[in-house]
């Protein structure tokens, strides 16, 4: 297994904007920001039943970042 920092630079060398999802108490933030491009893109849950507490702004995040910047999106 690769660290994840290696991962990381993979992911941005081919221009990759990735999301991470870490579920638990243990998980080290600074370790999956290595990962991504963007803090933002960083998403951190204690439990599995707590995803439905960020579906909203997971879903969106997403959305907005890949075909959101194709259209415009209306407030």
């Amino acid at each position: 297994m690769q660290p994840l920092y290696l991962i990381g630079r993979t992911l941005r060398s081919v221009g990759a904007d990735s999301f991470v999802l870490g579920i638990g108490k243990n998980v080290s933030n600074q370790e999956l920001i290595q990962v991504v491009q963007n803090r933002q893109n960083v998403f951190l849950v204690q439990t599995f039943k707590d995803l439905t507490s960020i579906k909203p702004q997971l879903a969106y995040e997403i959305i907005q970042r890949t075909v959101g910047k194709f259209f415009k999106v209306r407030h």
